[in-house]
């Protein structure tokens, strides 16, 4: 288990931002009040340790607290499809719907991914599936993920949703060769005649 220590700084004094510090059975040292706290809160994340993530999250750590690129737990989380560390984190109340600096967002990295069953339980604690800019229908179609795209369609994605270069789903899945999206956006009447600006 975690045990409580008090840690002197490099110069030999007490510091009072460094006082709530842990040491687990390896004898790894944990500062929950600073940003090395965070760097083991994110990289217990992308190694999928529900345990250990659950255990800073139990000390006070934020569910949605972002890395230095923008990105929150919940996208590592999501992209990866570790759908019990999403769930985790969407019970310990994650920001859904956190966007990167790019505008991306957790659901946008499942779509990519192709993880419908965190596609699907992103959306059921109230990820959005329409958005400004790229949509997860758009990753989806780009990436060929038939599964995702039809859920995504059936719960009311915006299937002439134009990305920020124009293109619609309906175009990235038939520019990748993406015949089974393809088949399936034209059965859902998706226009085949719209064009971007650049044709």
């Amino acid at each position: 288990g975690l045990q409580a220590v008090t840690v002197l700084d490099p110069g030999g004094v007490v510091a009072p931002a460094k006082l709530n510090v842990t040491i687990d059975g390896s004898g790894r040292a944990y500062n929950w009040d600073n940003a090395k706290g965070l760097i083991h809160l994110f990289n217990a994340a992308k190694v999928n340790d529900v345990g250990e993530v659950r255990q800073f999250l139990d000390r006070g750590m934020d569910p949605s607290s972002t890395d230095k690129e923008g990105y929150t737990l919940l996208m590592y989380g999501a992209r990866e499809g570790h759908i019990e560390l999403v769930r985790l984190l969407l019970d310990r109340k994650a920001n859904v719907n956190a966007r990167t600096p790019s505008n991306e967002t957790a659901v946008l990295f499942a779509a990519y991914k192709g993880h419908a069953s965190t596609v699907k339980l992103l959306h059921s604690r109230g990820g959005q599936l329409n958005k400004d800019g790229w949509t997860p229908l758009h990753y989806a179609a780009f990436q060929g993920h038939p599964e995702v795209a039809r859920y995504l369609l059936e719960n009311g994605a915006e299937i002439e949703a134009k990305a920020p270069n124009g293109a619609t789903a309906l175009m990235f899945s038939a520019r990748q060769g993406h015949i089974e999206v393809v088949k399936l956006l034209l059965a859902r009447s998706a226009n085949a005649t719209v064009q971007t600006e650049s044709g």
